[in-house]
């Protein structure tokens, strides 16, 4: 029983040491996965494009207004223009929640404030590229100023966005950093204590060897005795029934 207990002792310690391995590797991979590397990528992509939409937009309306606002310019104008408010709902959809919660401030105003007015500019851009013809020809200075004043607030939303992005991912790594290292040092320990407990057990093994060869001497050593003696000796079990004698 007792060597049982030596014997479960390395066992229990290589249990523990998996378990640590195991709760370890669990957390790295939950780690990696709140990274969603391609969703991150598609976000920053989507956010870097939305001013781009906006420039095209704003040039659409330029050339508009320098043509005469024919009816394919018009038409262009309701592309550029679409695109750059789908790219928006798009937008919306991947970080307008998160927006509010944002404590990343873009230079001049926060990200939650540059949110809601784009927001605002968005409802009334919608109404203008909705109406008929007529009507948004005569919409084009309104919708430049629209413009105008929404480059401002789209810049600086993308480059709050953008700055919470990196600032996640970085927090993320470090994180990442943390539970690797805590991984390793708890893989060492449970190494040393395995080389620890082999150890202890082979000096077990070494001590009963050698107490088993000295306890055959010490028999063998009282067998000679016993056959060399001049009196009988006879040995006999509790029973009474003879196990061994001399030749005596």
């Amino acid at each position: 029983m007792r060597q049982l207990r030596w014997y479960l002792a390395p066992m229990a310690v290589a249990v523990v040491g998996l378990a640590i391995l195991v709760y370890g590797a669990m957390q790295i991979d939950t780690l990696l996965e709140s990274f969603e590397t391609a969703a991150t990528d598609n976000t920053t992509w989507r956010l870097s494009q939305m001013e781009v939409d906006l420039l095209k937009f704003e040039q659409e309306l330029l050339h508009a207004e320098q043509g005469g606002g024919n009816d394919l310019e018009l038409d262009r104008i309701r592309t550029a223009g679409n695109i750059f408010l789908s790219r928006l709902d798009l937008i919306r959809q991947m970080v307008g929640p998160q927006a509010a919660s944002q404590n990343v401030t873009a230079p001049g105003r926060g990200v939650t404030a540059q949110w809601v007015e784009i927001q605002h500019i968005y409802g009334t851009t919608a109404a203008m590229l909705d109406a008929d013809n007529a009507t948004l020809r005569e919409s084009i200075p309104k919708l430049q100023a629209e413009i105008n004043l929404a480059a401002p607030h789209v810049r600086q939303f993308a480059l709050g966005m953008l700055m919470s992005l990196v600032a996640q991912a970085e927090a993320g790594r470090k994180d990442l950093t943390a539970v690797i290292w805590k991984s390793g040092i708890g893989s060492l320990l449970v190494i040393v204590l395995l080389i620890a407990e082999s150890w202890l057990l082979i000096g077990l093994m070494e001590r009963l060897k050698l107490r088993t060869e000295a306890s055959e001497r010490n028999r063998m050593t009282l067998l000679r005795m016993v056959e060399a003696s001049l009196d009988a000796m006879i040995v006999t079990d509790r029973n009474g029934v003879i196990t061994s004698f001399n030749p005596a």
